[in-house]
């Protein structure tokens, strides 16, 4: 494995844009910096798909998102405050017959409404201390099966949503069957767990399930649902450095009904700052390719999303956060950020990224991983 991060804030392109579109060149907001309105990012994403830049070659389809807001967004990474009763009729409403009402606490706010003996189909639910949230069905689990194997197919929604794809006996299209799930999940979950909605950006279509994957959006844009490969262990903070990432993910069984729900990440909300311009599709991409030095890369997909490279405490053998190196309270900030996905030959559950802060125009390279470091022993 390896590790590698490049971050630029391209200075000198800056200063020539600076120059030419203002007199005024310690301006940081604005026309001046390359802004636009938030609702008119995506307005040139035409001359961005399929260009050959000198170092990124962009997709070919690229899909623009209908945003009219952004926000910096304050959050730590202990597990929401859920109102127990309120997660209660979460787990009733999904379960139905299934759900057996004899709540099992397992410290720190977490709670598992276990599966009803001798009762088929099984269901329970399963809030923990880390915020990891299931809700399921007990199903005949299928054979396990390579997820590059001909028989399944791995698609993205935004790149392919119009893809006809059959699956129980139904023909259908990816975006539909994604914003199937989507709003079931929605509407199982409603705002429970803090002002989002959600979205499916991924499906894995086999012959017995889908697998569909996706996260939390604020009011059209999503937060980073797909974790990174990048990763450094920072051993004098007992910490690991590596993007936030937060997955919501769905099982579809052969009666194409839901019979998984699951989220792991969620943050605590703490707020919000509205912006009122970001930097453009077009602007991003010529930060990035200026940015990647000699490198050279495919993109795979073009997404704004909700990022932050961030370090995560370690954990002592236990399981358990040592206090002394237990950060996960601090506040912390997620940024609309232009991710240039890159493309993978296999199909992995970690993407690598160039990405473009739409805040600031820094440029991130964010490509494998540092394995070394120390074990935390248990306190």
């Amino acid at each position: 494995m390896f590790r590698r991060i490049f971050c630029a804030v391209a200075a000198a392109v800056i200063a020539l844009s600076l120059a030419a579109c203002s007199s005024d060149e310690s301006a940081p907001e604005g026309p001046a910096f390359g802004k636009v309105a938030v609702e008119d990012a995506f307005d040139n994403w035409q001359r961005v798909a399929g260009k050959q830049y000198k170092h990124l070659k962009m997709p070919e389809v690229i899909v623009p998102q209908q945003i009219t807001k952004a926000y910096k967004i304050d959050f730590n990474l202990l597990a929401p405050q859920v109102d127990r009763e309120k997660l209660r009729k979460v787990f009733k409403d999904f379960l139905g017959d299934s759900f057996s009402d004899k709540p099992q606490d397992i410290g720190d706010g977490g709670v598992v409404y276990p599966p009803i003996e001798g009762k088929r189909p099984a269901g329970s639910g399963t809030y923990q201390r880390d915020g990891f949230f299931t809700m399921s069905f007990e199903f005949e689990p299928s054979e396990y099966t390579d997820p590059n194997s001909p028989e399944n197919k791995n698609y993205t929604v935004s790149a392919q949503g119009d893809t006809v794809i059959e699956f129980a006996g139904k023909t259908t299209t990816v975006a539909q069957k994604a914003e199937m799930i989507g709003n079931k999940i929605n509407e199982a979950l409603g705002n429970i767990f803090g002002p989002y909605s959600y979205a499916i950006h991924q499906l894995t279509v086999t012959p017995k399930e889908i697998t569909a994957n996706g996260g939390l959006v604020l009011e059209g844009i999503p937060f980073q649902y797909i974790g990174s490969k990048y990763s450094k262990n920072l051993d004098d903070k007992f910490a690991t450095e590596t993007d936030y990432a937060c997955n919501v993910f769905s099982y579809i069984g052969e009666k194409d009904d839901i019979v998984w729900i699951g989220a792991s990440g969620i943050p605590t909300f703490m707020g919000k700052t509205e912006l009122d311009s970001i930097i453009p599709i077009e602007r991003a991409a010529e930060l990035a390719d200026r940015g990647v030095g000699d490198e050279s890369f495919e993109i795979a997909d073009v997404k704004l999303m909700y990022c932050a490279l961030i370090e995560y405490p370690k954990r002592a053998a236990d399981g358990t956060f040592p206090p002394e190196y237990d950060t996960r309270g601090e506040i912390r900030t997620l940024e609309p950020t232009w991710c240039f996905i890159l493309e993978k030959e296999h199909y992995s559950d970690l993407d690598e990224f160039v990405k473009v802060n739409a805040l600031t125009g820094e440029v991130k390279i964010l490509i494998g991983s540092d394995d070394s470091g120390q074990e935390i022993a248990a306190k």
